[in-house]
């Protein structure tokens, strides 16, 4: 395990030099990488040490600009609200319509998220999936922050598992919290929601000509509070086992969002719509995969973490949980993704 971690730092130095190389090409402020790999496979660890690795070098030679420079042009185009959206509405929020009009929808694994905005601000907006509040996506103007910078943030996919409280109204109630982590277990119209969100604020802040140039030289630094919305996005807590609403931030000034999850290239069902993003964005949007040829490891490796959270008593039950559930998956996440569009592959 320990010569495994050690191989993910020496790949994370290795992958951060590339994510620098790909932000000097770009022209947009913001870039997007996307994480696959089965479970177990170290993507988690391999996206955290990736992000710590882009965050110290920055803070190395730190370097922030004022949005009023001539580095960048904010693109707003026509953001009027779409009225005739049955899937867009004003705020505020009728919790127990919309918690009964969600329950009679809760077994469509396809449920499209609904969207509640301000009227005169839509990038004040609420989005909601069968999770409710647990699950949702909030976007909301920056508070300004003129000390501490964030370069690189990492998010995970795990904080759009459906809670346990909407598994348990399932009609297949039993096999849907057997089978956690599958892909029809996650709020999967709100990680789609999600990567449309990521890509719409790399289109609204391009850089001049000023800023590409200075991308090309050195693209380590970050705007004072460029004109976009921070994110917040549900985190995972393992303790409880269930999302932690507004558990992860996004602040308007990241420059690299690194998002891992298992089927963020998946074929199937509203997971399909991802990989088209990416094929729409491709120098914006980047996805690189972390794999092993190591089953036993990957078997391993996930038992001692379903021990660890809890999940599971014994390393014996773990291993069961692996090959009923997190193999099957693995195997969906390897045979069933959209492999042309990964540009990177980590060996673990």
């Amino acid at each position: 395990m320990q010569l495994s971690l050690e191989n993910l730092k020496q790949e994370a130095k290795k992958a951060a030099a590339d994510v620098v190389q790909l932000l000097k090409r770009a022209k947009t402020y913001r870039i997007v990488i996307l994480i696959i790999g089965r479970p177990g496979s170290g993507k988690s660890t391999f996206a955290s040490l990736l992000e710590d690795e882009l965050n110290n070098m920055f803070k190395t030679g730190k370097c922030t600009y004022d949005f009023s420079s001539n580095l960048a042009t904010l693109e707003t185009g026509k953001r009027s609200l779409p009225l005739n959206d049955a899937h867009t509405r004003v705020l505020p929020i009728h919790m127990e319509e919309l918690q009964k009009e969600i329950d009679e929808q809760i077994d469509k694994s396809d449920f499209e998220p609904i969207t509640y905005v301000k009227p005169h601000n839509i990038d004040e907006s609420v989005i909601i999936g069968r999770g409710m509040l647990s699950t949702a996506i909030s976007t909301f103007a920056a508070p300004g922050n003129e000390e501490n910078h964030t370069f690189a943030k990492r998010i995970t996919m795990d904080g759009f598992h459906l809670p346990r409280s909407v598994l348990h109204k399932a009609k297949n109630s039993e096999f849907m919290v057997k089978r956690r982590g599958s892909e029809f277990t996650f709020d999967s119209g709100l990680v789609v929601r999600l990567v449309q969100k990521l890509v719409s604020t790399c289109e609204r802040c391009n850089l001049t000509k000023e800023g590409v140039t200075l991308n090309s030289k050195n693209p380590l630094w970050v705007f004072k509070n460029p004109p976009l919305p921070e994110l917040s996005i549900p985190d995972f807590d393992h303790e409880k086992k269930d999302p932690t609403p507004g558990g992860t931030i996004v602040n308007s000034d990241v420059r690299v969002v690194i998002l891992e999850g298992l089927y963020l290239m998946y074929k199937g069902g509203l997971w399909k719509q991802i990989p088209n993003i990416v094929k729409e964005n491709h120098d914006k949007v980047h996805v690189w995969k972390v794999k092993t040829n190591n089953p036993e490891l990957v078997r391993e490796r996930t038992a001692e973490r379903h021990v660890k959270a809890g999940v599971c008593k014994t390393l014996e039950d773990g291993r069961a949980r692996y090959d009923m559930n997190d193999n099957i998956n693995g195997n969906l996440v390897d045979d069933e993704s959209r492999d042309e569009f990964i540009e990177k592959v980590i060996n673990n």
